[in-house]
């Protein structure tokens, strides 16, 4: 089961897995899946910010 990140140093380092995960999935083709973990990376910069 997943565990929420909470925390503005949990949701630092979240964007960067998310960030990772899209690399991942553009690596394999997975353009998709890519976006969508690109989007989601965004998401968690923007409350950042």
């Amino acid at each position: 089961m997943r565990k929420r990140c909470t925390g503005e140093k949990a949701k630092g380092e979240l964007w960067k897995i998310r960030a990772r995960v899209g690399e991942l999935h553009e690596r394999r083709g997975e353009t998709e899946e890519a976006r969508r973990a690109f989007s989601r990376a965004a998401q968690i910069l923007k409350r950042l910010v």
